[in-house]
């Protein structure tokens, strides 16, 4: 739970720019802290679990995961500070299945949708569960049903009872994946290869001929992932970045106009590889004096879920790339440390906001 909240307020994964109204609600209902955090923690659980097997088919209807299943997170957090019960609770997911969206063209188009679509995905979960608590009902069948969210969203109804399996006693949240670099999931990993063999064969820009990165077709065929202008889903730009400037920070990324970057994505190809699992990948590069260089790894997100003196260890390294000052990072850590003992949650929600 630690880990998670922790990851939350400073990340900013899903619900961080809802927290103060989730806080809201949770004092006009008169709850205690332990149930604030209960709830957020559930809305994290039901988020995951929605998702976890079918995000890859809703992107590739042109859906990003992160607004299309987070909504549910936020109605089913809000719907259980409201006390709401089990028919309205289930109504106020069947409203986040109608105002479930978020369109990956944005991505492409290296417009500012993305940076909102959380937010928007947050707020309409929270109005689902005020609907649902006013006594708005929906189909029985929102989510399952032949017109309902899984067929419209993903194509498909199959195997949605794993949804539920475990429920309880097995928590999917626990493996939420921690980005320790400001690109795309499906990125990490060839950034943090391509930091790796810079750092062992000392790799300048000018060394290269070309590089051939492999990866499996549902990575490559993501909005943007292919693309050769700056962005960061964009694999070939990341990874050129991470040679170029032997780092990838938010300063580095927004660094668009470093000819040395447009250069080398242009040496750059990828290439689908249905050998590789989601999240690996398969260097190959061509050096032009001495031994040509080849790296096949193997990813999963677990080698993104860290423990909680890992997590900290990184958001400290990210201190000069945030907007919080220092100060207040470090009491947020502080504050998540010792969470057993906080008497008031106001206190951590009120250090995650920006004043002025």
């Amino acid at each position: 739970m630690k880990k998670m909240l922790l990851v939350l307020l400073t990340v900013g994964i899903l619900m961080l720019g809802t927290l103060s109204v989730l806080q809201e609600v949770c004092e006009e209902s008169d709850h205690e802290n332990r149930e604030f955090l209960c709830s957020v923690a559930l809305g994290y659980e039901i988020t995951t679990r929605l998702s976890k097997k079918y995000a890859r088919s809703s992107i590739s209807r042109g859906f990003r995961s992160t607004p299309l299943y987070g909504v549910f997170g936020a109605a089913a957090a809000a719907g259980r500070l409201l006390k709401l019960n089990r028919t309205r609770a289930g109504n106020a997911l069947g409203w986040a299945a109608n105002l479930a969206g978020g369109l990956t063209e944005g991505i492409l188009a290296h417009t500012s949708e993305v940076q909102y679509q959380a937010g928007f995905a947050s707020g309409n979960g929270i109005l689902a569960a005020l609907l649902a608590g006013k006594g708005a009902e929906t189909a029985a069948k929102s989510l399952e049903g032949n017109r309902g969210f899984y067929n419209a969203f993903v194509g498909s109804t199959e195997d949605l009872q794993q949804i539920v399996d475990g429920l309880g006693d097995n928590y999917e949240m626990l493996a939420t994946f921690f980005k320790p670099f400001p690109v795309g999931g499906l990125v990490q990993k060839p950034v943090e290869v391509m930091l790796s063999l810079v750092r062992k064969h000392d790799l300048r820009p000018a060394d290269i001929e070309r590089i051939t990165i492999g990866m499996n077709p549902s990575d490559v065929q993501y909005p943007g992932a292919d693309s050769v202008e700056p962005g960061p889903v964009s694999i070939r730009y990341c990874t050129a970045v991470a040679c170029v400037h032997r780092k990838v920070t938010w300063l580095t990324m927004e660094q668009s106009d470093n000819t040395e970057v447009s250069d080398l994505v242009k040496r750059i190809t990828l290439i689908p590889d249905r050998d590789l699992e989601p999240l690996s990948c398969k260097f190959d590069i061509s050096v032009k004096e001495g031994n040509n260089i080849h790296e096949e790894v193997h990813g999963t997100t677990a080698d993104f879920c860290y423990d909680l003196n890992r997590e900290i260890e990184l958001i400290i390294s990210m201190f000069e790339e945030m907007v919080l000052p220092p100060e207040k990072m470090l009491k947020i850590i502080e504050r998540i440390k010792g969470l057993e003992h906080c008497e008031d949650i106001s206190e951590l929600i009120n250090l995650s906001v920006l004043s002025g």
